[in-house]
């Protein structure tokens, strides 16, 4: 399988934009999904050419040797199918496809429904592969909605009552750190110690 094909190349595309007009993808993401395909698709070949050649020697074996022994398609270098991905993803982005803006703008949004903070925002999208210089302006504009976020968390989890003593507190403290509200958020919307 010669992944440099333009029919590959057509292919590899499509599939991309198959997984696109699903959902955004980040261009990290992207390249993994494709470059998993890319290993089916090989392993396909593979299996194929392999059953081939197991017929190929029945049949051989039947007409005592008549049949020369055909040399297989070698497998693509890994370095040859990253530089088709990348080429692929480098049309997708130039098209306005694929983008990591879109896509970091879809994921705070939706976090931002699920209600979730800052925190665990940012390593969200630090785990996607998304640039963290690129990404701080996103979440700034939700700056002064993070309180009012924390406190609806707090009151649909809890209840609109305040903490009865310590430990309520701690345990709604720690239910907001895990959500990704930053310390000093929490001490705000929480109040002081009972």
């Amino acid at each position: 399988m010669a992944m440099a094909d333009p029919a590959e190349r057509s292919a590899l595309r499509r599939y991309a934009m198959d997984l696109l007009a699903r959902r955004e993808h980040s261009r990290l993401e992207l390249k993994e999904k494709l470059r998993r395909h890319c290993g089916k698709v090989a392993g396909k070949a593979a299996r194929s050419r392999t059953r081939q050649s197991a017929r190929r020697a029945e049949a051989q074996a039947d007409m005592d040797g008549a049949w020369p022994e055909e040399a297989s398609a070698p497998e693509p270098s890994r370095s040859t199918v990253d530089a088709l991905i990348e080429d692929t993803l480098d049309s997708l982005a130039e098209a306005g496809l694929q983008s990591d803006a879109r896509y970091a703008e879809v994921l705070i949004r939706s976090r931002v429904n699920r209600g979730q903070g800052p925190l665990r925002i940012r390593a969200d999208l630090r785990q996607r592969g998304l640039d963290a210089a690129a990404v701080e302006p996103l979440l700034e504009d939700y700056a002064e909605q993070w309180p009012d976020l924390a406190q609806q968390v707090v009151e649909r989890r809890f209840g609109s009552d305040s903490a009865a003593d310590r430990g309520e507190w701690a345990r709604r403290a720690r239910f907001l750190a895990g959500r990704g509200f930053p310390e000093g958020l929490v001490g705000r919307v929480l109040g002081p110690l009972p």
